[in-house]
């Protein structure tokens, strides 16, 4: 069976995912598993190994595969066929799209479970909900101004709850500037031009930044906050700021231009 999870809410998804494993691992005392990535050389030989060596007292097994449309997409559906005739196979994605080419994988009686963006209001009740579980206090303002700067990301905003717990602060305007997440109104557009796909645009954001005589130490940290896939980036750029090598300004134009 596929257990297909899709949908841009990769929050919810993640969640879902650790959830099916937890179950999958209760009810099965004897479990195999096995992760592959095929964003990585070796991901795809491993599914296929991992689908074709059933042992002949082996219990149920499951497959989690990461990045799954990384790879040549018309060897993955063939790869998709032959899981599907295996016996006691469980195959788990996790994805932000599926592709059309393996839609026939997409009904019953395998299970799909799709992950919308939230709007407005539900947005709104998870970070209020996530306020709540980690025992951080919340006000109007403070909500709204995470909200705006984060939009959809949820995870950047359960880290900057994170650490308003950790230093015991409540969530508001005053709190996010202290961690240094509160920025201008009129600043969220210019912050959203330096996650631009376009060069151009991500070098307009910079000099309209200078020129506006923005707070490049603000910027930098919520555009750490924002971009979990390039932690190690920013960390290595935090280094070289406390150490004296750069300053915030310097670091932001490295990170656009590349």
């Amino acid at each position: 069976m596929f257990i297909i999870l899709h949908g841009e809410d990769s929050y919810e998804r993640e969640i879902k995912r650790q959830e099916i494993l937890k179950v999958f691992k209760e009810k099965n005392k004897i479990l195999s598993f096995e992760v592959a990535n095929f964003s990585e050389d070796s991901g795809f030989n491993k599914a296929y190994n991992f689908c074709s060596n059933e042992g002949l007292f082996s219990g149920p097994r499951l497959l989690y595969i990461k990045n799954t449309f990384d790879y040549d997409n018309r060897k993955v559906k063939k790869l998709f066929e032959f899981m599907a005739k295996q016996k006691n196979l469980n195959i788990l994605l996790s994805e932000y799209k599926i592709p059309k080419i393996v839609s026939s994988f997409m009904r019953s009686p395998n299970m799909v479970q799709v992950f919308p963006l939230l709007d407005s209001l539900k947005l709104k009740q998870r970070v209020i909900k996530i306020a709540n579980n980690l025992n951080v206090d919340y006000r109007e303002d403070g909500l709204t101004h995470l909200i705006s700067i984060f939009n959809e990301d949820s995870w950047s905003i359960v880290n900057a709850i994170k650490m308003l717990s950790l230093l015991k602060l409540p969530l508001d305007i005053k709190s996010l500037s202290i961690i240094q997440l509160e920025i201008k109104k009129d600043s969220f557009a210019l912050l959203r031009n330096f996650e631009s796909e376009l060069l151009s645009i991500r070098l307009s954001a910079y000099i309209e930044a200078e020129n506006n005589k923005e707070d490049f130490a603000k910027i930098f940290n919520i555009l750490a906050f924002r971009n979990t896939t390039r932690v190690s980036e920013f960390c290595k750029y935090d280094l070289s700021i406390k150490s004296g090598k750069i300053d915030y300004n310097t670091a932001i134009l490295d990170y656009i231009l590349y």
